[in-house]
C-alpha cells in the first residue's frame, strides 16, 4: 500500500484545545495566501456555528461532529425509507416485487386539487 501503517489502539487523541489552537491560528492569519495555507494545514476552513452556542449547551469543536451526525441522518432516513417502500434502486437480479416485508409505493399526492375532488 502506498500509505503509512497506524495502529489503531495507539491514535493520537484528538482534541478541542488542538482545534481551538488550528483555528486560532486560521483566524490571526496576516493574507489571503496565509489563510489559504492554514487552511490546507489544519483542514478548518473557517469557525463553525456551533461556537456561537454557550459551551454549557453543547459539546466542545470538535467533539460534537453535528454537521456529520446531520448528513448521516438524512442519508439514512431517505436510504431506509427508499428500502421500505420499495422504492429503491437495486440490481438487475433482485426483484422488488419479491420483498414481502417492504410496504409498497402509495400513489403520489397530487395536490389540493386533486384531493377534493376524490
Amino acid at each position: 500500500s502506498d500509505h503509512i501503517d497506524y495502529n489503531i489502539f495507539d491514535l493520537p487523541s484528538g482534541g478541542s484545545q488542538t482545534y481551538t489552537q488550528n483555528l486560532k491560528e486560521l483566524g490571526s492569519s496576516p493574507n489571503q495566501t496565509q489563510y489559504d495555507k492554514c487552511k490546507m494545514s489544519t483542514g478548518i476552513t473557517k469557525a463553525p456555528l456551533i461556537l456561537s452556542m454557550s459551551p454549557s449547551s453543547s459539546l466542545e469543536v470538535p467533539y460534537c461532529t453535528t454537521t456529520d451526525i446531520m448528513h448521516l441522518a438524512g442519508n439514512l432516513s431517505d436510504l431506509l425509507i427508499s428500502l421500505w417502500c420499495g422504492m429503491i434502486d437495486c440490481d438487475a437480479t433482485d426483484a422488488i416485487n419479491s420483498w414481502d416485508w417492504c410496504r409498497k409505493p402509495v400513489p403520489r399526492f397530487k395536490g389540493p386539487v386533486a384531493y377534493l375532488s376524490m
